[in-house]
């Protein structure tokens, strides 16, 4: 069926563990405005002092799926 929202995300740690950012495939289309980062960018942004972000944990690999 049609995939209308999700309560949480979950991530295949051996694929996105090297990748700095990503988007995810929802009902076979790219999810267009939802961008996925990794901790690593996150500390890059912030250090950088760019404006404009806004950084949501959806995910921790440490917990798991």
């Amino acid at each position: 069926g049609l995939i209308v929202g999700c309560e949480k995300f979950a991530f295949n740690f051996n694929i996105v563990q090297n990748e700095m950012i990503f988007k995810v495939y929802i009902n076979g289309k790219i999810h267009p405005t939802v961008v996925f980062i990794s901790d690593e960018l996150k500390a890059l942004i912030e250090q950088s002092e760019l404006k404009g972000f806004e950084f949501i944990e959806v995910w921790d690999s440490e917990e798991g799926a």
